[in-house]
């Protein structure tokens, strides 16, 4: 097995594809950016440093978050990009649709930005 591992830490680089496979999950040490699939099984914190996520993001239920002054960028240049649920301190989408976690809530504590033409669909579930 693989005993008891704690949060995985992610050094700052531009990957092609990201995959974490922690329960414990991962902490950005500097800013990071995927080019294509970022795929999580375990949360994923950008702590104060920047995510830059430029195609597919598959959350498999995990969430993504960050730390004051951290950015998570969703900027893939086509439509449907998915974003996961978390608490963000500043949240940007390219000017492409996105689709928001159908679970979970997506809370942004500082700032949100908005490509020009975006549509964000709302769904209020009781």
């Amino acid at each position: 097995g693989n005993g008891n591992l704690g949060a995985q830490g992610i050094p700052s680089f531009t990957f092609y594809n990201l995959t974490i496979e922690n329960s414990a999950g991962a902490s950005l040490s500097g800013n990071v950016t995927v080019n294509a699939a970022l795929d999580l099984s375990g949360n994923l914190s950008a702590g104060a440093h920047n995510l830059t996520l430029n195609s597919t993001v598959n959350c498999n239920s995990s969430m993504i978050g960050g730390s004051a002054n951290s950015t998570v960028s969703y900027a893939q240049a086509s439509a449907d990009q998915s974003v996961c649920a978390g608490n963000y301190y500043n949240l940007t989408f390219s000017k492409y649709n996105k689709t928001l976690a159908s679970s979970g809530t997506i809370g942004i504590a500082s700032t949100v930005g908005i490509g020009t033409t975006v549509t964000v669909e709302l769904r209020l579930h009781d």
